[in-house]
Formats: C-alpha cells, sequence, structure tokens
C-alpha cells in the first residue's frame, strides 16, 4: 500500500476485501500498510473489512500467552525517520518504475537487502562504540552460551530476536507470533515467523488448542509441517 491510496485500493480490489470481511479474520497491519494503520486512529472507511483491523494484541491459548504482531513495532528502522526517506524514495523510484512495470521499494528481496544493510551497520557501530556494553546485556538475557553464537547472524534477525526475547523476560508474554523479516520459521520454543506469502513459499502459523505451536507450508497438496530455525 505504498502506491496508492486506501480508497482506490478499495475500489479495485472490492471483492478481495468483501470475502476477508466475511472471514472475519483479525488483521494487524503492518508497516507496509501505514494507511490501514491510520485507520484504526481516526473513523475507517465504510466497509466491513476495517472492523478487523486491530493493533497487536495478547491471547491465551492453552497455558501460554502468545503476543501476536507484525514485528516492525519494536523495530528501530520503522520509525518516523525511515518512513520519511521511505516516502523520498518511492517518488524517486516511481518513473523507473512506471516506465518499466516494476515495483522496486516494494520487492522483498529489495527491501529485506536495505533493512540488512542497515542493520550491518547498526552492528558495526555498536561493535566499535559499545562492544563491552552489548555483550554484557546480551549475556543478561539468560540464554544458554551456546545460543549466542547462533545469534550472529544475520545481524537484523539477531537483533530483533534480542528485542523480542527482552519483551518476553519482562513478563509481557510467553510467546511471540510474528512477520515481518519474512524468514519463516521458528527459534526455541517462544519465536515464531509467519514468513510472507509475496515470496516463493506460502508459509503460516498452526496454535492448537493446548498451545502447541508449529510453522507450516502450503503446497499443492495440503500444509506440511515447517520446523526451519530461523537463526543457526
Amino acid at each position: 500500500m505504498w502506491r496508492y491510496c486506501l480508497p482506490d485500493i478499495l475500489d479495485r480490489w472490492h471483492e478481495l476485501f468483501d470475502e476477508l470481511a466475511l472471514m472475519k479474520p483479525i488483521y494487524v497491519p503492518g508497516n507496509h500498510e501505514k494507511d490501514l494503520a491510520a485507520a484504526l486512529d481516526m473513523d475507517r472507511p465504510h466497509h466491513p473489512f476495517f472492523d478487523c483491523l486491530q493493533p497487536a494484541y495478547v491471547q491465551t491459548i492453552g497455558d501460554r500467552t502468545f503476543k501476536f504482531m507484525h514485528g516492525h513495532e519494536i523495530d528501530p528502522f520503522s520509525g518516523d525517520l525511515v518512513r520519511k526517506l521511505t516516502d523520498a524514495a518511492r517518488l524517486l523510484a516511481y518513473p523507473v518504475e512506471y516506465n518499466n512495470g516494476i515495483c522496486l521499494l516494494t520487492s522483498d528481496l529489495v527491501s529485506d537487502t536495505l533493512l540488512e544493510i542497515c542493520e550491518q551497520g547498526l552492528g558495526l557501530w555498536r561493535w566499535l562504540f559499545r562492544k563491552a556494553e552489548r555483550a554484557a546485556d546480551e549475556l543478561d538475557l539468560g540464554l544458554p552460551s551456546g545460543w549466542m553464537t547462533r545469534l550472529r547472524r544475520p545481524i537484523r534477525t539477531r537483533n530483533m530476536l534480542v528485542r523480542f526475547y527482552e519483551n518476553k523476560s519482562l513478563g509481557l508474554y510467553d510467546a511471540v507470533v510474528a512477520g515481518h523479516t519474512h524468514a519463516a520459521g521458528r527459534f526455541a520454543d517462544w519465536y515464531f515467523n509467519s514468513g510472507s506469502w509475496t515470496g516463493p513459499h506460502k508459509s503460516f502459523v498452526e496454535i492448537r488448542p493446548d498451545g502447541s505451536v508449529q510453522v507450516c507450508l502450503w503446497t499443492a497438496s495440503g500444509a506440511l509441517q515447517h520446523d526451519h530455525v530461523v537463526i543457526r
């Protein structure tokens, strides 16, 4: 939704929105859907789909408390300054996209690469100026020592996991279900990433009534269990 205004999208895809509304899902807007996120704080457009909008929320399933969120909410690279830079980049990229019939900024490959570069820069900054403090902070998280080796690459995913774990350690939830990084999979038994349906693989998270979780891939023959670990 970076390209077009919300009324135009509703007009073009009204049948899809009608079907989604009939499903009565809970829809948590992400960082690419700023118009939908804005609709949470104002008079919503006259379509029943917008009754499904909800910010990140907590729900108890079985004996576990789950936090459902897109994930950008704790990402420092999804702040106001980055959004302004993104808007500027969008204006610059539009002529190229229009003439060639492509979408550069909405490409998963382009956006993920740019965010990874930002996280690499952040990692270098911390290494130069806060190496001792960072090491102490990470050790205080209580993660087993063997995990710290696995939390070195990629930097962006590691940093996101550390932020999620800090909130978990504060008792805000037992497990988190998110997307944002598009890296479908799990980490230990408390972080689950549903991935993205805009890529070659269609993944989702299944939560059973007892609170057990598995990450699945949707294939032509149905659901297939996918226990990929997001960081090794």
